[in-house]
C-alpha cells in the first residue's frame, strides 16, 4: 500500500494564514515566523498508480480542489513547496482532527465512486518560515511553541484537546554564500 499526499492552496493570499501571522506577531512576537502559509492536506492510501488516481479523483471533486481558485501539488517528504523562500528555514505543522468525520466521509465517497483508494485523510498543513540565523533546532522549538495551544496567549495553530499536531523540519535554509 502506498501513500500520496496532495497539498492544496489558494491562488490568492490565504485569509487564515494572513490573520494567523498577524495574531502571532501581536501575541507571540518572540516566536513568530517570518512567513506563514496554510494548505489543505489530503492523504490517499491505495495500490497501483496512485498518483494518477489522485490527480483524476481531485479533478472530479471541486470540494477537494476548485481549479478556479486553488492549486494542487504532490507534497514531497522534505524540501521547499512552490513559492517558498529558499533563504528561510521551513517547518511543517500538520494538524489533524482526532475524530474526523470528513476523512471518513471522503473515504466512503471515493470508494463508492470506484476509485482504488483504501483511505482518505484530510488535515491542515501550516508552513512556518524562520530566519536562518536562528538555526534548525531553534526553528523547531519555536514552531512547537506556536503550533500547539497551551493557553490563551501561547500557541495558535492546533488545539491539543481535539487535534494532533505533527511538527517537523521541512527545509533547512540554504547555506550562506
Amino acid at each position: 500500500m502506498s501513500v500520496v499526499r496532495a497539498a492544496v492552496r489558494l491562488r490568492s493570499a490565504d485569509p487564515a494564514a494572513v490573520t494567523g501571522l498577524l495574531a502571532l506577531r501581536r501575541s507571540m512576537p518572540g516566536q513568530c515566523p517570518e512567513a506563514l502559509a496554510r494548505y489543505d492536506l489530503w492523504s490517499f492510501e491505495g495500490d497501483g498508480d496512485l498518483e494518477s488516481t489522485v490527480s483524476e479523483l481531485m479533478s472530479r471533486y471541486t470540494d477537494m480542489l476548485n481549479p478556479n481558485k486553488q492549486e494542487r501539488f504532490i507534497l514531497p517528504d522534505k524540501g521547499l513547496l512552490p513559492g517558498e523562500d529558499s533563504g528561510l528555514i521551513w517547518v511543517s505543522v500538520e494538524v489533524t482532527d482526532d475524530c474526523s468525520s470528513s476523512s471518513e466521509t471522503w473515504t466512503s465517497v471515493v470508494a463508492r465512486a470506484g476509485f482504488p483508494v483504501a483511505r482518505v485523510t484530510s488535515s491542515v498543513l501550516w508552513r512556518l518560515g524562520y530566519d536562518p540565523s536562528i538555526g534548525p533546532g531553534r526553528a523547531l522549538a519555536l514552531a512547537r511553541e506556536v503550533g500547539v495551544s497551551v493557553s490563551r496567549s501561547m500557541g495558535l495553530l492546533s488545539n491539543p484537546v481535539s487535534q494532533s499536531a505533527a511538527i517537523r523540519l521541512a527545509q533547512e535554509a540554504a547555506p550562506s554564500r
